[in-house]
C-alpha cells in the first residue's frame, strides 16, 4: 500500500484526509503542491462538514477577504511597532519604548482574534509575507531606523491606514447581518483610531 492509499477496509466514512504534502480524498491522491491552493481548497470542501450560519457563501468569501485586508494591515504594523519599540533612541527613548511594548502586544492579540473569525467564516486565513504583502496598503519600515519623531508620525500613518480599511469592511458584514464580524471591526476602529490619537498628541 503506497503512502497516499487508505486501507480497504476503512468504510467511506470513515475515510479521513492524510496530509503528507498530499490529501487523499476517499482514496484518491490529490498533491496541494502541484494542484495548488484553489485545487485544495476545492478538496477540503469536499471533506468538511457544510458551513450553514446564516450568511450565503458568497458574502462570507467576500467578507473573509475584506478582513483579510484587515488582518494583513495589522500585522504588517504589529511587526512596524515592534521594529520601534526596539530601536527607538533619544531622550524620549524609556517612554516610547515602554509605549510602543504596550501597542504591538495589542496588536499581536487583534492579529488571532481577526484570522480566527476568517476561519469561522469557512476560509482560510493569509499567514505568510508574500499574502501580507499583497494585501496590506502600510509600507514596510526602512533598513534605517527614523527619528522617534519621525517614528511617531510613522504609526500614526498606519493606525489611519489601518481605520481607513478597517471601514471599508464595513458594509459586507452589514449587508450580510455579519453582527459578529461588525463586532470585532468596532472594536478595531475604536482601538486604531484611539491609538492614533494618543500618538499625534506626543509629536510636537
Amino acid at each position: 500500500m503506497s503512502r497516499w492509499e487508505l486501507p480497504q477496509h476503512h468504510s467511506a466514512r470513515n475515510r479521513r484526509p492524510k496530509f503528507n504534502g498530499a490529501c487523499v480524498r476517499f482514496g484518491t491522491p490529490v498533491n496541494y503542491r502541484i494542484l495548488g491552493v484553489n485545487a485544495y481548497r476545492w478538496v477540503m470542501s469536499q471533506t468538511t462538514h457544510p458551513i450553514d450560519i446564516g450568511i450565503p457563501e458568497d458574502e462570507r468569501q467576500a467578507i473573509a477577504e475584506g478582513l483579510g485586508r484587515v488582518l494583513a494591515d495589522t500585522y504588517t504594523l504589529y511587526l512596524k511597532t515592534h521594529n520601534y519599540h526596539w530601536n527607538v533612541t533619544g531622550p524620549l527613548f524609556n517612554t516610547l519604548h515602554l509605549m510602543f511594548e504596550v501597542q504591538y502586544n495589542e496588536l499581536w492579540v487583534a492579529v488571532d482574534l481577526l484570522a480566527e473569525r476568517i476561519r469561522s467564516l469557512g476560509e482560510f486565513a493569509p499567514g505568510s509575507y508574500r499574502q501580507f504583502s499583497e494585501r496590506t496598503v502600510i509600507d514596510e519600515s526602512s533598513d534605517v531606523p527614523p527619528t522617534a519623531e519621525n517614528m511617531l508620525a510613522d504609526l500614526v500613518a498606519g493606525h489611519e491606514a489601518c481605520a481607513r480599511t478597517t471601514r471599508s469592511v464595513f458594509p459586507l458584514a452589514h449587508d450580510a447581518h455579519d453582527e459578529s464580524t461588525a463586532d470585532i471591526l468596532t472594536q478595531r476602529l475604536q482601538q486604531h483610531e484611539k491609538t492614533a490619537w494618543m500618538l499625534r498628541s506626543m509629536i510636537g
